[in-house]
């Protein structure tokens, strides 16, 4: 529900600097219409500022549409429907760990809590109900989170027999879509909103290139060089007509690809170290289910930087021009 705000009576003979409509001229779009947010869950309340929003910034939908899938996911997995007053400490704790089972990294969950959180601020302000904890976030840091897949485990996945995998999954049918796509990453290095992108354009003679669509930065690939198994490599291309394997969206990738792991058995526990409130907290972790599309990018660093190709020349190929953001792709092997 819209309340218009209706503005004072203005004194005709007041001076236009400190009169009443000089004030009024400067009141904030939010301020003349007061949305009554009292009722609204968290999709409404996140959909209410996306229409604020659109007008001053068009992509500002789209900056949230990760955060609204991932609410989503809550909701469909305990039937739920979210509202404002549930985002507390104990939501936070929950949140984080299911954004950490979907492989986001530390950066990526900090932009969506960080986002969800001026929702809930915003949404203050229009009579909605939120928790005086809403913003208390205890955000982990983490050790030995990222890994990285060493040639044999690549090309135990690209040999893996699909049709071993019991038949009652409804998604059965991506699997060897999605096995082909996650070994091409793991050979070619790029991020999944550019490996979806991969046509016969993309590649002349031995070499991939393609400009990143989060950077704009060229990156170009040598097959020959960089790739774990160039064979391997030219048979998924081949078999695809040189097109991507699998195009669908990326939740749907990370939740498939965990499960194809899980089959493979690439399962084993990974030691996770968090630290949270100055206490160190250990845990051990099945080693699929911290597989995401990242992973490929990362599994193509680490590969090239144990055989010693160039620093440099690894940066070309995943993309990367800043050293700082190139060394978190750094993983070592156990």
């Amino acid at each position: 529900m819209i309340l218009k705000i209706q503005p004072k009576e203005m004194n005709q003979n007041s001076y236009y600097p400190n009169s009443d409509f000089g004030a009024y001229l400067h009141i904030s779009k939010d301020e003349l219409f007061v949305l009554d947010l009292s009722q609204s869950t968290l999709l409404e309340v996140i959909d209410e500022l996306i229409k604020m929003k659109q007008n001053i910034s068009p992509k500002y939908g789209k900056s949230l549409s990760c955060l609204k899938r991932h609410l989503r996911i809550i909701e469909q997995q305990f039937k739920c429907t979210l509202m404002p007053i549930q985002i507390t400490d104990i939501f936070w704790h929950h949140f984080t760990h299911h954004l950490q089972c979907q492989g986001l990294s530390i950066s990526s969950i900090k932009t969506l809590c960080s986002q969800l959180r001026s929702a809930l601020s915003w949404a203050s302000r229009h009579r909605a109900i939120i928790s005086p904890s809403y913003d208390i976030i205890q955000l982990p840091a983490y050790k030995h989170q990222q890994i990285a897949l060493t040639p044999d485990d690549v090309s135990r996945i690209f040999h893996f027999d699909i049709s071993s995998i019991p038949k009652r999954k409804q998604y059965l049918s991506h699997m060897e879509k999605i096995r082909d796509m996650f070994v091409l990453s793991c050979n070619l290095g790029q991020r999944y909103s550019d490996m979806v992108r991969i046509d016969k354009n993309s590649f002349e003679f031995n070499k991939f290139s393609i400009v990143q669509q989060k950077t704009g930065t060229k990156a170009i690939v040598d097959i020959d060089k960089f790739c774990v198994d160039r064979k391997m490599v030219y048979q998924i291309l081949e078999k695809y007509n040189y097109n991507a394997p699998f195009s669908g969206d990326i939740s749907s990738y990370n939740k498939y690809l965990k499960y194809l792991m899980e089959h493979i058995g690439i399962t084993e526990e990974i030691k996770r170290e968090t630290k949270v409130n100055g206490m160190i907290q250990t845990e051990y972790i099945p080693k699929h289910k911290l597989i995401g599309s990242h992973t490929g990018r990362r599994t193509f660093v680490t590969i090239n930087l144990l055989r010693g190709i160039p620093l440099h020349e690894i940066m070309r190929a995943s993309g990367h021009t800043s050293y700082s953001s190139f060394q978190k792709y750094w993983c070592y092997y156990d």
